[in-house]
C-alpha cells in the first residue's frame, strides 16, 4: 500500500509541475513528456523585439514587385538580350556575362571581353585570347526600381532631372549634340541609358579592332545591323510606328527585361518585413540583429534594396591581369578629389544563393577580389589587416588551377603610394576592428547567405509568355 500511495503521490507532483509549466507566459511551453518546441523562445522574442526597433531606425522596407510590364517590348528586349550583334566582334551578347541563371552575373572576378572562347572547359567558357575588364560583372536585381538612379559601381550614369540631360561618360550624349539628339530623347530611363555602354567598351564589347570608331558610329552601326533583321522590323514598327528606330530604343527593350524579370521580392528577409515573423530562423534573427548592430552593415546596407546608394573606400584590394593601373572607382570619372577608390554601395538581395553546395553569386565586391560570403565579412570584421596582407591565391587557385577557365593569373597592383593614399582616405565609418566572434560571423553569414535570397518563382506566366529565355544561349564555339 505503501509503493502505490508513493506512486499516485509522484505522479501528482509531475502532473502539477506540467501545468505549471503549461501556465508560464514567454516559456518555451515544453512539458516533461514532450520536448518539442511548440512557440517562440524567449531569445527569439527578444530578437524580433530588437528588429521592430532597427527596421524604422534604419528605413528597411520590403521589396514590391513591379507588376507593368509592356509585353512587345519585353520579347523585344528578350531577343536582343540574347543577341551577339551588340557587339562589334559579333560574338558577344548580354547574356554572356549577365547569365540568368549565374544570379545574373558570370561567376568570375573580372568579366571577359570579346574573343572568349565558348563550349569548352569544365565551365563552357575560357579565357582564350579575351582580355578581363576592370570590373565584376554586376547583378541585375531590382535595378529597374526608381531609387537606383545611379548606375555602373561608379555610378557613371544617372538623369540630371533638374537640367533635363543624362549625365553618362559620352560628353555628346550628355549635351544631345547632333547626331545625338535622338538618342537621348528617345531614352527612357538610367536602366535603358547604361544598357549602351558595354557595347561601347574595349574589352567588353566593342573589340581593339573597332577602337578608331565614335560611340555614335558604334552604336549606329549595331542599330543598322539589328534593324535589318525581319524578325525585329515587325516589332519595332508595332511599338514605334513611323519613328526612325535608334540605339536608344534598343537600350529601351533591354532595359524593359532586366526591369520586369530581374527582380527578387519573396526572400526571407522581404517577408519578415511584410510581417511574417517565422519567415526567418532564430539565427537569421542573430544575423539581422548583428547586421543592424554591432557589425554596423546596417550604416551604408540600409534602407528598401539594403543600400544608401553612397560611394565608399571600404578598402578593396585591386586586382587586375592585364594593367598595372589601379580602378580609383568613382575619381575615374568625376576627377573630383575625394572620390579616390570610392565605388558605390551595392544591394545585397541574392547575393547567396547556393546550388550543390556552389556559390551563383560570387566572387565578391566590385572586383570580384574575394571568393566567399566569409572573406567578405573577415575583411569587414579587420578591414586594415585584411587590405595589407591580401593576395589573390585563393582566386588563382579556384579559376586558373582548379577550373581552368582563366589562362593568366589574377596579381594585386598598385605601388605604396596608392596603397597609402587609399588607406589614408578610408571612408570614416568603417572601423578599425569589429571584434566579431566566429559564432557571430556564422550568424552573419547566414542572414546574407540564405535570409535575403529568393524562395519563390519571381515571374508571373504572363510575364513568362513573353520573355523568350530560348534565345539566352553561350555563343557558339
Amino acid at each position: 500500500r505503501g509503493e502505490i500511495m508513493r506512486a499516485i503521490y509522484l505522479a501528482i507532483v509531475l502532473m502539477g509541475l506540467t501545468l505549471n509549466l503549461w501556465a508560464v507566459e514567454g516559456t518555451t511551453c515544453r512539458t516533461l513528456f514532450d520536448p518539442v518546441l511548440v512557440g517562440p523562445s524567449q531569445a527569439e522574442a527578444e530578437l524580433d523585439r530588437q528588429l521592430q526597433t532597427f527596421i524604422p531606425q534604419f528605413g528597411f522596407e520590403a521589396v514590391e514587385r513591379i507588376e507593368d510590364f509592356d509585353p512587345d517590348l519585353l520579347e523585344l528586349g528578350s531577343l536582343l538580350f540574347g543577341d551577339t550583334r551588340l557587339s562589334m566582334t559579333g560574338d558577344k551578347s548580354c547574356f554572356a556575362c549577365h547569365v540568368n541563371f549565374l544570379a545574373t552575373g558570370d561567376n568570375f572576378p573580372l568579366a571577359l571581353g570579346v574573343e572568349a572562347k565558348y563550349g569548352v572547359g569544365p565551365s563552357n567558357v575560357i579565357q582564350g585570347y579575351a582580355k578581363v575588364t576592370k570590373r565584376h560583372t554586376l547583378p541585375l536585381f531590382n535595378k529597374g526600381h526608381k531609387e537606383f538612379t545611379h548606375l555602373f559601381a561608379d555610378g557613371r550614369v544617372s538623369y540630371d532631372s533638374r537640367r533635363g540631360q543624362w549625365v553618362t561618360p559620352d560628353p555628346g550624349l550628355n549635351q544631345a549634340a547632333p547626331g545625338y539628339e535622338a538618342i537621348a530623347k528617345t531614352l527612357s530611363s538610367p536602366l535603358a541609358a547604361q544598357a549602351l555602354f558595354p557595347m561601347v567598351d574595349v574589352i567588353e564589347m566593342r573589340g581593339e579592332s573597332h577602337q578608331g570608331l565614335s560611340n555614335l558610329q558604334v552604336w549606329g552601326r549595331i542599330t543598322q545591323s539589328i534593324v535589318a533583321d525581319p524578325k525585329y522590323r515587325d516589332y519595332f514598327d508595332r511599338l514605334f510606328p513611323g519613328q526612325t528606330i535608334n540605339i536608344g530604343h534598343i537600350g529601351n527593350a533591354l532595359a524593359e527585361v532586366e526591369k520586369t524579370v530581374f527582380q527578387v521580392t519573396t526572400t526571407r528577409w522581404d517577408k519578415y518585413l511584410r510581417g511574417d515573423l517565422e519567415a526567418m530562423t532564430e539565427q537569421q534573427k542573430r544575423g539581422a540583429v548583428l547586421f543592424a548592430g554591432k557589425a554596423k552593415c546596417a550604416t551604408c546596407h540600409n534602407g528598401k534594396h539594403l543600400t544608401n546608394f553612397s560611394f565608399q573606400n571600404m578598402l578593396i584590394p585591386a586586382i587586375s591581369q592585364t594593367s598595372l593601373h589601379v580602378d580609383k572607382g568613382r575619381f575615374d570619372f568625376t576627377g573630383r578629389p575625394g572620390d579616390e577608390y570610392r565605388f558605390m554601395v551595392p544591394p545585397l538581395r541574392n547575393i547567396g544563393i547556393f546550388e550543390n553546395d556552389f556559390n551563383l553569386s560570387a566572387p565578391y565586391f566590385h572586383n570580384g577580389s574575394a571568393l566567399t560570403l566569409r572573406e567578405v565579412l573577415n575583411h569587414y570584421n579587420d578591414p586594415i589587416g585584411a587590405f595589407i596582407l591580401y593576395t589573390p591565391d585563393k582566386l588563382n587557385e579556384t579559376y586558373v588551377d582548379r577550373f581552368q577557365i582563366f589562362q593568366k593569373e589574377f596579381v594585386r597592383v598598385g605601388t605604396e603610394d596608392d596603397r597609402r593614399q587609399q588607406l589614408a582616405s578610408r571612408s570614416p565609418g568603417l572601423d578599425v576592428q569589429l571584434r566579431l566572434t566566429e559564432d557571430e560571423l556564422d550568424d552573419l553569414e547566414e542572414f546574407l547567405k540564405n535570409a535575403l535570397v529568393e524562395t519563390e518563382k519571381e515571374t508571373t506566366p504572363q510575364m513568362d509568355r513573353h520573355t523568350l529565355k530560348d534565345t539566352w544561349k553561350l555563343p557558339k564555339p
